[in-house]
């Protein structure tokens, strides 16, 4: 698909049903998914792409403030505890988020 998809299993533990979900990452692919909590999920791709889920995974918005920053967004991880979250990219890029 264009920009990115996402694939989620369908009910509990290990399944070989999945849904599909596409992501408008702007013609980039999706390279890693996060969870802060079982609604918010970020995701990360390629040319900055960084997208946020409120609803569990059924839609994302473009974080566009990160539209300008040259290269590639390769894991997002989020402290369980904390909640702060990191984004690793190349060329040294490594974003915190603190949020609410």
């Amino acid at each position: 698909a264009r920009g990115g998809e996402l694939f989620y299993g369908v009910g509990e533990g290990v399944t070989e049903d999945f849904e599909q979900q596409k992501i408008g990452a702007r013609g980039f692919g999706i390279l890693d998914v996060g969870y802060k909590s079982g609604a918010e999920v970020w995701a990360s791709g390629g040319s900055g792409s960084l997208l946020k889920s409120s609803d569990g995974g059924k839609s994302f918005k473009r974080e566009k403030s990160l539209d300008d920053v040259a290269g590639n967004l390769y894991t997002v991880k989020f402290d369980e505890e904390s909640k702060v979250g990191f984004v690793l990219g190349n060329d040294g890029i490594l974003l915190r988020y603190i949020g609410k």
